[in-house]
């Protein structure tokens, strides 16, 4: 595995005196924090691998966790999820890598807890009757 980079966020507002708010501080450390930390990516090519994986996301934060999640017969099933270490790092990759071309095929990138939304299909269909 590739290595993982480690930075320290300091997002922290100051008031008009220079001294910072409390209020602010700790809303802000609750953004990075708090939350969604694992992204979803979809519409991968079958031939894309975790290395190549840390190795995209990594320029957004601390990678945490990749998950590649196979069929029976160990063929890609084209998504992946990948964890940083914060929230804020996670909206970095989302808002730097949705609809970008990875081996010929534009990714579909938002937080995993998203419900995922259905381009022209409409949403699945049961089998409800």
């Amino acid at each position: 595995m590739p290595k993982k980079k480690s930075r320290a966020a300091s997002n922290v507002s100051k008031s008009s005196n220079g001294k910072k708010g409390k209020k602010a501080e700790s809303e802000d450390e609750e953004e990075e924090e708090d939350g969604d930390k694992e992204i979803f990516v979809g519409n991968l090519a079958f031939s894309v691998v975790e290395d190549a994986l840390y190795d995209l996301f990594a320029k957004y934060g601390e990678v945490t966790n990749v998950k590649l999640p196979t069929r029976p017969d160990g063929t890609s099933k084209g998504i992946a999820f990948v964890e940083f270490s914060t929230r804020g790092e996670a909206k970095k990759a989302i808002a730097g890598q949705n609809g970008k071309s990875l081996e010929g095929r534009n990714l579909k990138v938002n937080f995993s807890s998203e419900k995922p939304t259905f381009d022209n299909a409409g949403p699945p269909r049961g089998g409800d009757g």
